[in-house]
Formats: structure tokens, C-alpha cells, sequence
């Protein structure tokens, strides 16, 4: 009898087939490999997508509840009244009240000038020119509302407002603005 060898016709064609299984499982992996990669970053660019459309949504539905309290505020006849006469101390005792009323976030008046008169966070802040200071206030300065998400001035600079802003008319002559914010901060987090 003679001793096998590595060359022998069956140690050959037994050595090609293991060879043969070998590459076709590893093909196998590697695709299932390349397969589950693709898949899982499909689904977390999909779930990115979703939070995304989602996150706008909210910032949109957020922005229209602030312009319509915004432009209800504005309508009032105390409003009116009182940033006629220039009385700061009743306006900020009426935004304080429709503020909390309508959960909204900050409000503010300025006069015609864009001068603030009174704001519901900085009580004693008055004085600065919301027309040149601020994007949105160069808009309502126009005579137009306006919303939009903004860095004001003059808060913390990693601040950022959901702000309204609205021209406050009596008769055909714009009197003031009005201005309505939300603070991104925990407590809007949190309600977000």
C-alpha cells in the first residue's frame, strides 16, 4: 500500500472543495457583512430624517401659537392705551398676566421708535432700540410681523429665542411693537 500524499487526485479535489467552501462562506459573511452595514445606516439616517421633520415641525407649530397670542396681545385696548401714554408699569402688569395666561415664554414693548418699554424677563431693561439691535426688529420696524429664531443681543451669546414680533397699530398709524418669545432653555426643553 501506498502512503498518501498531498498530491494524490483526491487530496487535491478534497483540498479544492474545502478551498471552495471556505471562500463561499466568507463571501457570504462579507455580504451579510456589507448588507447589515448598509441596512443599519438606512435606519439611522431614516430615524435622523423623522427627528428632524419633527423637531421643525415643532419649532414651526411653536412659532405660530407665539404670533397669534403675540398679534391677540397687541390687539388689546389697555395695550394700546398704555403705550400711549408710555406707562411702563401697567404694560409690563399686562404682559406679565396675558404671559402667564397664555403660556408664553417673554414678552416685550416698544414704542414707535423701537424703543422698549417694558419686557416680562429684564423688568428694569429699557431703553434699548429693538430696530437696530435685533434681526426681527428691523422687519417690525417696516411695519410687518415677523417670527424667527434668533441670538438676541444682550442675553447669554449661547442663548437662543423663538421670537415674534408684531407692529401694534391704532387707527392707520403704528403706535409700538409688540414681541413674544420663547427661551430655548430647560423648562421649553421640557415642554418641547
Amino acid at each position: 500500500m501506498k502512503p498518501h500524499s498531498w498530491r494524490d487526485p483526491h487530496m487535491i479535489h478534497t483540498g479544492k472543495s474545502l478551498l471552495r467552501a471556505l471562500y463561499f462562506t466568507l463571501g457570504v459573511f462579507l455580504f451579510l457583512f456589507v448588507i447589515s452595514h448598509i441596512g443599519g445606516a438606512l435606519y439611522v439616517s431614516h430615524i435622523a430624517t423623522k427627528a428632524t421633520e419633527n423637531f421643525q415641525a415643532g419649532i414651526a407649530q411653536d412659532l405660530a401659537y407665539l404670533k397669534e397670542q403675540g398679534d391677540a396681545v397687541a390687539k388689546d385696548d389697555l395695550v394700546q392705551k398704555y403705550l400711549t401714554a408710555q406707562d411702563s408699569d401697567k404694560l409690563i402688569e399686562i404682559l406679565q398676566v396675558e404671559k402667564n395666561k397664555r403660556e408664553v415664554g417673554l414678552m416685550g414693548v416698544a414704542n414707535s421708535e423701537g424703543v422698549i418699554i417694558g419686557r416680562t424677563k429684564t423688568v428694569g431693561k429699557r431703553g434699548d432700540n429693538v430696530f437696530l439691535t435685533a434681526p426681527i426688529g428691523r422687519i417690525v420696524a417696516q411695519g410687518k410681523s415677523a417670527e424667527s429664531v434668533e441670538a438676541p443681543i444682550g442675553f447669554d451669546p449661547n442663548q437662543i429665542f423663538l421670537t415674534t414680533g408684531r407692529p401694534i397699530i391704532q387707527g392707520d398709524h403704528m403706535i409700538g411693537t409688540l414681541f413674544a418669545n420663547y427661551l430655548t432653555d430647560d423648562a421649553y426643553a421640557t415642554r418641547f
